[in-house]
């Protein structure tokens, strides 16, 4: 009966011993993605640069050709129309991307 009594003390010791390891063990890998997703709820949320201005897609037009802007429409709510009197008299359309200020086409 004592070497029984023995093995079941044995044995409890080691399912005590082991079901801490396996707790820890969980509780390590439910702390790091506890970590993991709160540290991802506190990033910074991404800066947008604002679309560009009717002035600013008058000087973008402008740098490419001199001269005097003589209207700015907005057309199909993405580009800039510009239309440009260069100093020799030529007029220029330039097509100015209202969110990048990069211009797309220029005659």
């Amino acid at each position: 009966m004592q070497p029984l009594l023995i093995y079941l003390a044995v044995w409890s010791m080691y399912a005590t011993a082991f079901t801490r390891i396996l707790d820890t063990g969980m509780n390590r890998i439910l702390l790091i993605v506890a970590l993991f997703i709160g540290g991802l709820a506190t990033l910074p949320e991404p800066a947008f640069a604002e679309d560009i201005s009717k002035q600013q897609a008058a000087s973008i037009a402008q740098s490419r050709y001199p001269g005097r802007v003589i209207d700015v429409k907005l057309i199909d709510n993405n580009t800039y129309r510009v239309k440009v009197l260069d100093n020799n008299g030529g007029m220029h359309i330039v097509i100015v991307n209202k969110q990048s200020g990069n211009i797309e086409s220029a005659n």
